[in-house]
């Protein structure tokens, strides 16, 4: 009797560890997104796997109709997409695209894992479609990922409209939420450029007299 109490608990064991093994496989612990013009959000589990995957737009919609991102490593998710957003033109010849990489994550060392994948994809991606484009890193914590679903955008674009707002205060996440990253990095630019010289304005110009004798 006791050998059969002893059995049946080890497999109560076994399954509540199975259980948990299995939910921190297919529960996202961490996301990564991806905006230029369109915007993606990739769910992450432990393993470091897509298990999710959200779009804002149209734009990103029409970048993942007809490609297969779950169960992809980062690397491998985030260089399929940038290709897939090349073969759709949002990628542009000049080189001037901005493409916003922003990892969501509450760990630093996760963080600096998933942003080394996605570079590594996305320059993999780059050069196999022979293009060129800015990549923008960013880090935000899991909070802004709960934010970001109210707006119905990514945390990688709120970030940087946040960014924007402390600058401008007339900026509001509705007027923004639809811009591509290369607008809104334009936009802080200018922002940035032009607090730079209300400042040299402000800063008192040291001046040096000199007194001529005339005899």
């Amino acid at each position: 009797m006791k050998k059969k109490i002893a059995a049946a608990t080890c497999m109560a064991v076994l399954c509540l560890g199975g259980s948990s093994a299995l939910a921190s496989i297919q529960k996202p612990v961490s996301y990564l997104s991806l905006d230029s013009k369109p915007s993606i959000e990739l769910g992450l589990n432990a393993s470091g796997k897509v298990i999710k995957v959200e779009v804002s737009n149209k734009e990103g919609k029409k970048v993942l109709s007809g490609v297969k991102i779950t169960g992809l490593s980062v690397k491998n998710a985030v260089n399929t997409i940038v290709s897939s957003s090349v073969r759709n033109n949002y990628i542009t010849k000049d080189g001037s695209t901005v493409v916003a990489i922003t990892s969501e994550t509450n760990n630093k060392t996760t963080a600096d894992k998933i942003k080394c994948e996605a570079n590594a994809g996305a320059a993999e991606a780059l050069k196999k479609n022979k293009k060129k484009a800015v990549i923008q890193n960013e880090s935000v914590s899991l909070s802004l990922h709960d934010e970001a679903k109210k707006y119905g955008i990514t945390p990688g674009k709120l970030n940087l409209i946040k960014k924007l707002q402390a600058l401008d205060s007339t900026a509001t996440i509705q007027k923004y939420k639809d811009e591509s990253v290369k607008n809104i990095m334009y936009a802080i630019k200018v922002k940035k450029a032009k607090g730079n010289v209300a400042n040299k304005a402000k800063t008192p110009v040291s001046s040096t007299t000199t007194t001529t004798t005339t005899k």
